[in-house]
């Protein structure tokens, strides 16, 4: 993914945040805490860093309506006024915009996370007095189409199981079919205001670049064929300043290249866990509240709500 979304906002009660990227969660989930003003921008590199194309972005904003344009890291919304956001709308601008669309959604009070929108569609609410408390944004491909109904996933079906990718063709990346380098870097090199980083690749008992388990990096591709949708790793190996900087637990798996974290935009992230474990088989500890899912290689067998404390398969 080389069009990258970056955002950061600022938060009731809780002032401005860090970045997000990629379909990462900007805000908070189930702290009925108001998303207030946010700016979003676009990162390209490799191929991609010469085009012509940028973000923009309107806020429906209580008590004054729908806002003007903003556009590339401009502020949208409004601070130290209390007032929340209400809907959102955004779209990409630029000559080489057509090749690609913004695809976002809002966790909204009382209605949870709406359904994915583009190109410039409102999301959220209007008359309703609800605040937006979250918000995802990810750039994809034209062709790629996040409003697919994927109820049907939850029916009850035959498993099948997923043989063993075979060996990648010569002028696959190091990260396989569906993923970059930078995908699974480490955080010291996407923003973050990090203490003593590293270069973004920290070295493993599997090496620099990748620094993942192998049979990790493969089932993260084979995931990637079943469901046929895009898969956003949002945390690969990290190093302890990383580490320390986002509270991991000292001997975090994060650390040794033993585990990943990912989301995956347009689909119920317990169904992913659930596929990932059944038909991939890697145990997985999934976060339904915040939308992403921990797959890793250790002792744990099933699924486990990592929020809630239980196994659900």
């Amino acid at each position: 993914m080389a069009v990258i979304t970056k955002a950061k906002g600022h938060i009731q009660d809780l002032g401005s945040v860090a970045f997000a990227e990629n379909g990462n969660i900007l805000g908070t989930v189930g702290q009925h805490l108001r998303l207030e003003e946010f700016e979003l921008w676009l990162e390209l590199i490799g191929e991609h860093a010469g085009l012509d194309i940028g973000i923009e972005y309107e806020v429906h904003i209580q008590d004054e309506g729908w806002s003007r344009t903003f556009r590339n890291g401009e502020k949208a919304g409004t601070e130290g006024q209390g007032k929340r956001i209400e809907a959102v709308k955004i779209r990409l601008t630029g000559a080489d915009a057509y090749k690609f669309r913004a695809w976002y959604h809002p966790h909204v009070e009382k209605n949870g996370w709406m359904g994915w929108c583009s190109d410039g569609e409102s999301s959220g609410t209007e008359g309703e007095s609800l605040r937006v408390e979250a918000l995802q944004i990810v750039v994809l491909d034209k062709g790629i189409d996040l409003t697919v109904d994927v109820t049907e996933k939850f029916k009850k079906h035959e498993i099948q199981i997923v043989p063993p990718a075979p060996e990648p063709a010569p002028e696959v990346g190091p990260y396989g079919k569906y993923f970059d380098t930078y995908e699974f870097a480490c955080d010291c090199i996407k923003g973050y205001p990090i203490d003593n980083p590293c270069d973004g690749y920290p070295e493993t008992e599997f090496g620099k670049d990748p620094n993942l388990k192998p049979s990790l990096l493969d089932a993260a591709n084979r995931f990637r064929e079943y469901i046929g949708m895009p898969v956003v790793p949002t945390c690969g190996t990290r190093c302890p300043s990383s580490n320390d900087y986002w509270g991991g637990v000292p001997d975090s798996l994060h650390l040794f290249g033993g585990a990943f974290d990912c989301t995956i935009p347009g689909m119920n992230i317990v169904e992913a866990a659930r596929i990932m474990y059944q038909v991939i088989g890697k145990p997985v500890r999934v976060y339904p509240d915040q939308d992403f899912m921990h797959v890793e290689e250790s002792w744990l067998d099933g699924v486990y709500n990592q929020e809630q404390g239980y196994y659900i398969y």
